[in-house]
This record gives C-alpha cells, structure tokens and sequence, in this order.
C-alpha cells in the first residue's frame, strides 16, 4: 500500500468519526474491491495506527509553527452536549499566515 493511500484511508475514518473497526466491515470492503479489486485494504489496527502518526505529526507541525509565529492569536471556546448527554468542549485558536502564493491564510486549529 503507497503512502497516499494510507494517508487518505487514516483521514477519512478520522474526519468522519467512523471507529476503526469500519475497515473490517464486509460491506465496506465489498465497495472497495468492487471499485478496484487490486486495492490493498489495511487492517482496523493499521489504520489506528496511521490515524495516530497523522495525529502526532500534525501536532508537531503546528507547534512548530505556533512557536515561530509573532502575531497575535484569537482563542475561541465552545461547548456542547451530544444527543445521548456526553459534554464536549472544544478549544481553537486562528493566525495569518503566508500561502504559498504570498497572500494572508486564516488559520483555524
């Protein structure tokens, strides 16, 4: 399996909220080899452990970032239930930054 293919699989469970165990699904995996039956489907504990790597990386990545940036930053704070009463609080902070075509990005994490 390349990279890329590891890297979008890990994502698209993490973004989407699915568990791990969806990449053992026999439906889930009928769609993949029906779409491309050469696909390589990893196991639900690859795919754990991709989603982590991705998690520390982007970590890194920011605090990197975070550590060289010398503007201000805007903390914002929000909090909710979710239907079956679990709280949830999420804490975000947003920059400029330059893209890569020179113009200011907001950044939002």
């Amino acid at each position: 399996m390349n990279i890329y293919n590891s890297v979008v699989m890990a994502r698209w469970v993490a973004e989407s909220a699915r568990p791990f165990q969806v990449i053992a699904d026999h439906r889930y995996q009928w769609l993949q080899h029906a779409g491309c039956p050469e696909h390589y489907i990893p196991s639900q504990e690859t795919v754990g452990r991709d989603v982590k790597a991705l998690f520390n990386k982007t970590k890194e990545t920011i605090a990197e970032e975070l550590q060289e940036y010398d503007g201000e930053i805007a903390i914002m704070l929000d909090t909710w239930k979710s239907p079956n009463h679990c709280p949830f609080m999420s804490i975000m902070g947003s920059w400029l930054r330059k893209g890569k075509d020179g113009k200011e990005e907001l950044i939002t994490h």
